[in-house]
């Protein structure tokens, strides 16, 4: 009996486990060949910073609505219910009372009934108001902001999952290119250790081949975590879990370079700084200083309001008299207009009349410094893309020069007119330039991406 609760007590568990297994993988997430334009967009899709930069949007809407609602007409209404469980008396010349009473003497008088109820609807409507017209357009004008700095977030976004690809693409095309050089490694290990074994060659040429093969292959593992990291952190940026998987449907090969033709040029010509998210958002934030100062400016209007209120109101000591409708309620209304004119407010907005044109002003110093910034921004990036081009060109001639030595120095080796030594080095020196050819290679693509960040045609 022990035995067979055991054997449930288990199944019950492992079905428990089974179950928890299986409940994160299905909720995983597998993209498989993934191109550099749908990792953009996953991540435009899933991105929590874009989606708060979308509520700050529709936030912004609600204020349009919020800052509208004054200006149409406002209803309320009241019920007031009052027990005076004892009534309040007043005092009147006794002699009013009672003519035998003597004079200089007062008597005490309940004046109100012990219930008491007024109930009235009231109608308020907005006729004029020189500053809720542009507290309007502010509202408005702060939705733009909004959608300014979604725009700055989009690109930040963009830029950041086209350098987090790159690397993937790098690491992986390295991690080939290590196989490769591991491949001919072994290779020329396995040709040196058959002559060694006939005598041809002493068994330090095969111990020097051995030893750079377990470099590579340790260099290999090291990689491997690389790679493996690298895709980590791109899924990261679009949005992923760690427990989801993904996989890069481009090749190295296919990323073209669209740098523009003659890159020495953009210092000089002159830029549309509107195509800059930053520099839109500052004059978004100019936008709005002036109509503060004309809000604050307007505040020295009159404001002008109809209202009206109809009601009824009772009295009486008795609840059934009270809550007859009828005959013990009566109507009264009214109907006017209100004009309120500002006086003086101690120079109150005039002072915030005041900071509002220094506020102005410390933003359009900021729009003449950021134009100053995106010019040395589009130079700089300019210069380092032409510079990272020429770099690239440069190792990659190096990277064809090194494998014609080496394969110039196999072929002296295989021959017998030439030294191990110098086939390694020769293998050490086609590994080396092939690094440094994707380390510019990658350095290239931060830099078309730098670029682009500043020419504005970012996600274009």
């Amino acid at each position: 009996m022990k035995l067979q609760k055991r054997i449930l007590l288990f199944f019950g568990l492992f079905w428990q486990f089974h179950l928890f297994a299986q409940e994160p993988q299905e909720n995983k997430v597998v993209l498989e060949n993934y191109t550099l334009e749908q990792c953009i967009q996953y991540a435009l899709d899933h991105s929590n910073t874009l989606k708060n930069a979308k509520l700050d949007i529709q936030i912004a809407e609600q204020q349009i609505r919020q800052t509208a609602a004054d200006g149409l007409p406002q209803v309320s209404g009241s019920l007031n219910v009052l027990h005076n469980y004892k009534v309040p008396k007043s005092f009147l010349p006794a002699q009013l009372v009672d003519p035998n009473a003597p004079e200089g003497t007062f008597a005490a008088v309940e004046f109100q009934p012990s219930l008491n109820g007024q109930s009235v609807f009231s109608l308020n409507q907005l006729l004029f108001d020189g500053a809720f017209f542009t507290a309007l357009r502010a509202s408005k004008v702060f939705k733009k902001l909004s959608v300014r700095q979604l725009d700055m977030t989009k690109n930040d976004i963009i830029a950041n999952v086209s350098q987090a690809y790159y690397m993937v693409l790098i690491n992986q095309e390295r991690k080939s290119l290590l196989d490769k050089n591991i491949e001919r490694l072994e290779k020329l290990q396995t040709e040196t250790k058959a002559l060694y074994d006939n005598g041809l060659v002493e068994k330090l040429d095969v111990d020097r081949i051995t030893v750079n093969l377990n470099s590579l292959k340790a260099e290999k593992q090291k990689l491997d975590v690389g790679v493996a990291l690298s895709l980590e952190f791109l899924k990261f940026q679009i949005g992923l879990q760690t427990i989801d998987e993904m996989t890069i449907g481009e090749k190295l090969s296919e990323i073209q370079f669209e740098a523009p033709e003659n890159l020495a040029a953009l210092a000089d010509e002159k830029f549309d700084y509107t195509q800059r998210p930053e520099y839109q958002l500052l004059r978004t934030q100019a936008e709005l200083n002036e109509l503060n100062i004309q809000r604050f400016k307007s505040g020295y209007y009159p404001k002008v309001s109809f209202f009206a209120d109809y009601g009824w109101n009772s009295g009486t000591n008795e609840m059934s008299d009270f809550v007859n409708f009828g005959d013990f309620w009566f109507g009264n209304g009214k109907y006017g207009i209100s004009l309120q004119v500002p006086i003086f407010d101690g120079f109150r907005k005039n002072s915030l009349i005041q900071q509002n044109k220094l506020e102005l002003r410390k933003t359009q110093n900021d729009l003449l410094e950021i134009q100053r910034s995106i010019n040395l921004q589009i130079v700089q990036a300019a210069g380092n893309l032409q510079s990272n081009l020429e770099i690239l060109q440069a190792r990659q001639q190096n990277v064809e020069l090194a494998k014609e030595v080496y394969r110039i120095t196999q072929v002296k080796y295989r021959e017998g007119v030439g030294s191990n030594l110098e086939t390694m080095e020769a293998e050490n020196a086609l590994k080396q330039a092939e690094t440094d050819y994707y380390t510019a290679l990658y350095d290239a693509l931060l830099a078309q991406v730098d670029l682009q960040k500043a020419m504005g045609t970012l996600g274009e």
